[in-house]
C-alpha cells in the first residue's frame, strides 16, 4: 500500500527505549454508483480503495436482458463483465463514478438461399433487424464482411469455394450482437454446344477446334478421335475439364467430311419441249464443270409444262469425292397449236426459197427449227431423207415432184417441190426449180 511519511509518538506507559510508529494511509478512493431501480450492485473489496487497486463490482440486472442489454461505465469508460460475472475496475487512480445504461437489444438474422452457385456475378448475403416481438426495424449502420476459407478478408464473394460473413452494428444507439455465417458458392455445371461439322474432302485432315465450341467454361477443352481425311461421317469425343469454377462436361458431335462440291461454270442449254411430253424427250448441248462427269434430267418422266420453265437437272461426277449437284435449267415447251404455226411458218419459206438446190442437194439455207424427211416421186430421180439427189433417168427431160415431210415436234406438214431435170446424151445433168 501506498504510505506517507511517519511520525514518532512516545506513549508514557511504554519504556523509551520502545518506539512505535502510526502510519496513515494516502490517495484512498470513493466508488460512487449512481442507483436506480434497474438493478441492485455489490462492490467486493478486501480493505481500502488505494491507487492503483482494482475491484470487483458484482451488478445484476432487474429488468428484462432478452429486450435490454446493461451497459456500465467507470468514469465514462465502457467495462466488461469478467469469468466470475463481475464488473473489473482495474488501477484505481481516482474516485470512481458506476454508472449503468440500458440499450434495447435488436438481434440480426442472415438471410441466405439454400444454394449459391458460380454465375461470374458476385454473391451478397442478405439480412434483417429484428426486435424481440419478432418486428423487423429499419436499422442503418450494420457493416457486413466476408472472409474465404484461409480467413483472409475480401472486398466480394465471386469464385466457386468456401466463405464466412459477419455481420457488426457499427453504432451505440441499440444493442445488437455480432453474428457470423458459413456458405458455400457450388461450381457450376457449364453449358456445352457443339454442332455438328460439315467440311468438303481436300485430301488434308480435318476435325474441330475451339472455335466450333460454344461455352461459358474456362476450363479446358479435349478432344478425342479428331482427325479424319477420307468422306464420311465420324464421331468425336468433346469434353471440358474441370475448373475452379465449374464442373467438367462432355459430349459427343458429327464430323462429316462431304465429298466436294463440283463448281459448274456453264450450265447445258435444253431443246425447245413440247407438249405432252417429258423431259426425257428433251435434248440438251453444253454444260462445263471443274470435274468429269455427266449431265442428267433428275425427273426425267416429268410432264413438261407449255411455256417457258426451270427444271432440275443432276451433275454426276465421275470422281467419288465429287458430289452429285443440283442445278436448274429453262426448258421452252410450246403447244401443238405453236408447233404447226412453226411448221407452216418454215413451209412458206421453204416455197419461196430460190436457193434451195446446191450440188445436187435440196440445201435447206434458211434457219428453221423444222426436221424434214425427203422423198421422189419419180423414177429419174432418188433423194435421200437428207436431200441428196441423185439422177438415175434416161436423156431427156423430166418434171419431178420432191415431197418433204415437215416434222416439228408432234406437228407433221409437208411441203412439195418441182424440179425440172434435163439430162443429155453426154451425161451432163440441169436441175431446174419450177414454181408454180
Amino acid at each position: 500500500y501506498s504510505k506517507d511519511t511517519f511520525r514518532k509518538v512516545t506513549f508514557s506507559l511504554l519504556t523509551t527505549d520502545t518506539d512505535v510508529y502510526f502510519f496513515r494511509y494516502i490517495d484512498q478512493f470513493e466508488i460512487d454508483v449512481i442507483e436506480n431501480e434497474t438493478f441492485t450492485y455489490e462492490i467486493i473489496s478486501d480493505g481500502p480503495i488505494l491507487t492503483g487497486a482494482s475491484v470487483q463490482i458484482n451488478i445484476e440486472q432487474n429488468i428484462d436482458p432478452e429486450k435490454y442489454h446493461m451497459n456500465v461505465f467507470a468514469n465514462n469508460m465502457l467495462i466488461e463483465i469478467n469469468d466470475n460475472g463481475n464488473y473489473l475496475v482495474e488501477n484505481i487512480r481516482e474516485d470512481i463514478e458506476i454508472r449503468v445504461e440500458y440499450l434495447e437489444i435488436l438481434y440480426l438474422e442472415f438471410i441466405k438461399e439454400d444454394k449459391y452457385v458460380y454465375d461470374s456475378s458476385p454473391h451478397k448475403l442478405d439480412y434483417v433487424v429484428k426486435d424481440f416481438d419478432n418486428n423487423i426495424k429499419d436499422i442503418s449502420d450494420i457493416l457486413i464482411r466476408y472472409y474465404n476459407s484461409s480467413g483472409g478478408l475480401i472486398d466480394e464473394v465471386v469464385d466457386a469455394g468456401s466463405y464466412k460473413a459477419k455481420l457488426e452494428y457499427l453504432s451505440n444507439e441499440y444493442y445488437i450482437e455480432p453474428i457470423e455465417t458459413t456458405f458455400i458458392v457450388d461450381k457450376a455445371k457449364p453449358y456445352l454446344d457443339v454442332d455438328d461439322k460439315y467440311v468438303y474432302y481436300d485430301g488434308s485432315p480435318h476435325g474441330f477446334d475451339v472455335s466450333d465450341i460454344e461455352t461459358n467454361s474456362d476450363g479446358l477443352i479435349e478432344f478425342t478421335n479428331n482427325s479424319y481425311i477420307d468422306v464420311g461421317s465420324y464421331i468425336v469425343d468433346i469434353s471440358i475439364k474441370e475448373s475452379n469454377n465449374y464442373y467438367g462436361v462432355s459430349t459427343k458431335a458429327y464430323l462429316n467430311i462431304l465429298q466436294t462440291k463440283p463448281n459448274i461454270s456453264e450450265n447445258p442449254i435444253a431443246d425447245v419441249g413440247f407438249e405432252g411430253h417429258t423431259l426425257d424427250d428433251v435434248g440438251f448441248v453444253g454444260g462445263k464443270a471443274d470435274t468429269e462427269g455427266i449431265f442428267k434430267w433428275k425427273d426425267p418422266l416429268q410432264v413438261l409444262d407449255v411455256g417457258e420453265h426451270e427444271y432440275a437437272m443432276l451433275f454426276i461426277p465421275n470422281d467419288p469425292t465429287y458430289q452429285e449437284v443440283e442445278l436448274m435449267v429453262r426448258v421452252e415447251t410450246i403447244s401443238y397449236e405453236e408447233q404447226l404455226r412453226r411448221i407452216r411458218n418454215d413451209r412458206e419459206m421453204l416455197e419461196n426459197d430460190q436457193s434451195l438446190l446446191d450440188n445436187n442437194k435440196l440445201d435447206v439455207t434458211t434457219d428453221i427449227g423444222t426436221e424434214i424427211m425427203w422423198m421422189s416421186l419419180s423414177s429419174a430421180l432418188m433423194v435421200d431423207s437428207g436431200g441428196n439427189i441423185t439422177i438415175i433417168g434416161s436423156p431427156g427431160t423430166y418434171a419431178v415432184e420432191i415431197i418433204g415431210i415437215m416434222m416439228y415436234g408432234d406437228a407433221a406438214e409437208y411441203v412439195t417441190i418441182t424440179l425440172n431435170v434435163v439430162i443429155d446424151t453426154g451425161g451432163g445433168i440441169q436441175l431446174t426449180r419450177l414454181w408454180d
